[in-house]
């Protein structure tokens, strides 16, 4: 399944991956650094957001988080 294949994340979603993730002043690599130790299961990936750069973020998030 590629990014464009995923549904839009309903509002509620949206609004709560905002509120979480500190995307715009941290990068993936630096969230995981900090935070991976937290991150038990996520299902913010299944999603694709009104944000592209927001999507491309979890995306690239979860995808660093899977490998560590």
């Amino acid at each position: 399944m590629t990014l464009d294949d995923r549904p839009m994340a309903p509002e509620w979603r949206v609004e709560q991956a905002v509120r979480m993730f500190e995307y715009t002043t941290t990068t993936p690599e630096r969230y995981i650094a900090l935070w991976s130790h937290t991150i038990y299961c996520s299902s913010f990936d299944e999603y694709r957001y009104p944000d592209p750069v927001l999507t491309a973020w979890i995306y690239e998030v979860h995808h660093l988080r899977a490998g560590s």
